[in-house]
């Protein structure tokens, strides 16, 4: 009947829209949905301030001194230009308005989960399985880090290139190397076909020049090559018998460049965090093994159960023998199950091949960041799984077709039970019980990730929330004092602050805040010696001697004041801080007027001025200008009592 062809074509017609559109519909539903409360959250004291709140350079505009300094700087320990200057990109479109940066964070997650989405299907036909481990990446909680924190834009705009190097990669490989449908471990064949010879190569540089941007964005992209080999593995089954077969030494020439990329990366980032004190090679060797290996088993645990996730977990105190901060047997079990799960899952290849590549595809982009080369003064973190986990996910979303059609066909299911004909088989084998399964999974992840969102909206209850996690830390103490001294609650952060300096008396921020409080309850002399503690524990750190100049240029009693000590301490926050920071030019120009130097200070006065009216603060322009009126009388500045 005509009515039912023309319903029949629109139920088509639907059943195709869902095909092409409906899976990024809904990963992208689902992921708004889950990170919700990020729309409502702040800049977070712990290192927004250094890439976009406070950072001369990146609310300065793109500005060609600004574009040199993106590409030539260090700073912060890391050399990542293009995540720079999507930093300054974010503050040109939204200002210092949180929404508009944590936006952005977001929909980078939200194109990311596409992206695998996209990959896995086109590598391998299986719309399902694909479909469920990009809603993994998307939900799990652990992501929550490198999505909610503005200054880890790092991690999703380096995945972004990552992902796209993955897939021109892939249509490279599927003209010199084929994936069969055994290899796949598909029901159809992958939808990408082979490229015609002459785009070949084409996708191959387009590989090769995602890769760099990527490194450019993070370099923790250094193991994509080993990446492409396990893709070559499976997947994309080039190493399987057959006509179009790839030798293994072709395979690795043909890294070659990726190669090249990776031991660049490798040795620029080296000497960038050497430079800015970021590496501790100085820790013992056994201490960051058994880091090591204890790390990867709680990633594993957190993966499976993913609660109790903090910003910071300190690394275990070093005034301790290793036997004290992890007992024997955790490093040996640790290391037991590694190893057997890698030699069981080594002995497992021919059958299933997704779990070599998914094991050690985890195993693998961990090691830049397991700890082996220490950088900081944390023992692992939630955003160095941004990636990694993507090799869990497709490992278990693979086994678990595999488990459940050998559930199915399996003989030991009895078709049917004595109980007026019930049959039990078509039940126990429905296939709406996995895609139960995962819906359930996913939603709890959803739900918990949508939990651990609401804790990164203030720093106040991050960090408290770090503190309840992790039994105590310096870093979270600092925090969450800086948090109640926002809110005024002076007693109450200063007890936090001196319980930073009882767990960590090497810990340079909290001396900073307890010198401020010294000074508002009248004790310049502890705060001199507050401060003096910080410049002793960190020398390369522009706010400790900043702030021991602007005590001793404008403190009300002249018995404090020492003119010649502020300038010097004065110049050398600004030479810390490259000379353009006007807070701390707005210190030298004070510290010069107290020692009658009144024309440096006039012309310092200017400059600051002229930098805080064009980074957009008036009210720090205001203040120079005021200073300024003082100088042209030949008054120095003072503090009010």
């Amino acid at each position: 009947m005509p009515g039912s062809a023309t319903l029949g074509g629109l139920a088509d017609r639907i059943k195709n829209l869902w095909l092409g559109w409906g899976p990024y519909a809904l990963l992208a539903a689902l992921t708004l949905a889950a990170y919700v409360p990020v729309f409502f959250s702040d800049f977070i004291r712990l290192d927004d301030g250094f890439y976009v709140v406070h950072n001369p350079h990146v609310i300065g505009g793109f500005t060609g001194e600004n574009l040199a300094w993106a590409f030539q700087t260090g700073y912060q320990g890391n050399w990542h230009p293009l995540t720079w200057l999507s930093h300054i990109l974010d503050v040109r479109l939204f200002g210092l308005h949180p929404l508009g940066h944590h936006l952005t964070s977001l929909l980078f997650h939200v194109v990311n989960a596409w992206l695998l989405f996209q990959l896995l299907q086109r590598m391998t036909g299986a719309l399902g399985r694909s479909l469920v481990v990009a809603a993994l990446f998307a939900l799990h909680p652990l992501h929550v880090e490198s999505v909610a924190w503005v200054a880890e834009r790092k991690d999703v705009l380096s995945t972004f290139f990552f992902l796209l190097a993955l897939g021109a990669y892939a249509r490279y490989a599927r003209s010199s190397g084929g994936a069969s449908e055994t290899a796949a471990g598909s029901q159809g064949r992958p939808e990408v076909a082979a490229p015609a010879d002459g785009r070949r190569w084409l996708a191959y540089v387009l590989a090769l020049a995602f890769f760099a941007l990527g490194l450019m964005s993070k370099p923790m992209l250094v193991t994509v090559p080993f990446i492409l080999l396990l893709l070559d593995y499976w997947p994309l089954g080039r190493l399987q018998p057959g006509p179009r077969r790839t030798s293994p030494a072709s395979l690795l020439l043909e890294k070659a460049p990726f190669f090249v990329l990776t031991i660049a990366s490798c040795i620029v980032t080296f000497l960038v965090q050497d430079k800015s004190h970021a590496t501790a090679l100085a820790l013992p060797l056994a201490l960051r093994l058994a880091n090591a290996i204890v790390s990867y088993a709680k990633y594993l645990g957190k993966t499976v159960w993913p609660i109790d996730l903090a910003v910071f977990y300190p690394h275990p105190d070093l005034r301790y023998p290793i036997s004290h901060q992890w007992p024997a047997w955790i490093i040996v079990v640790a290391t037991l199950a590694l190893a057997m799960v890698s030699v069981g899952i080594v002995l497992r290849r021919h059958r299933a091949p997704w779990l070599v590549v998914g094991w050690f595809w985890f195993l693998g982009t961990l090691v830049p960041v397991i700890g082996l080369v220490q950088v900081g003064i944390h023992g692992l973190a939630d955003r160095y799984t941004y990636i990694p986990l993507i090799g869990l996910f497709l490992a278990v979303a693979w086994e678990a077709e595999a488990l459940w059609r050998a559930w199915v066909s399996s003989p030991r299911i009895p078709a049917s039970i004595n109980f007026e004909g019930f049959e039990l088989k078509p039940l126990l084998t429905n296939p709406r019980i996995p895609a139960a399964l995962a819906s359930t999974v996913l939603l709890s992840l959803g739900l918990l990730t949508f939990r651990q969102a609401a804790f990164w909206q203030t720093n106040l209850g991050l960090f408290q929330h770090a503190l309840v996690v992790t039994g105590g830390s310096a870093l979270a103490h600092f925090h969450v004092g800086t948090g109640l001294g926002e809110l005024e609650q002076f007693p109450e952060a200063k007890e936090h602050f001196q319980a930073a300096v009882r767990t960590d008396p090497t810990y340079a921020p909290p001396y900073y805040s307890l010198g401020l409080i010294a000074e508002a309850e009248g004790q310049p002399a502890q705060a001199i010696t507050n401060y003096q503690r910080v410049i002793q524990l960190r020398p390369d750190w522009p706010p400790g001697p900043n702030q021991l100049a602007w005590l001793l240029a404008t403190h009300p009693l002249a018995e404090v004041r020492n003119g010649a000590e502020a300038v010097r301490w004065a110049q050398r926050a600004c030479e810390l801080a490259g000379g353009q920071e006007p807070h701390f030019l707005a210190t030298l120009d004070a510290a010069y007027a107290e020692a009658g130097r009144f024309d440096d200070a006039i012309r310092t006065a200017t400059q600051g001025r002229d930098l805080a009216l064009a980074a957009g603060d008036r009210k720090l322009a205001a203040e120079a200008d005021a200073r300024l009126a003082l100088y042209a009388r030949k008054q120095a500045f003072r503090q009010q009592p």
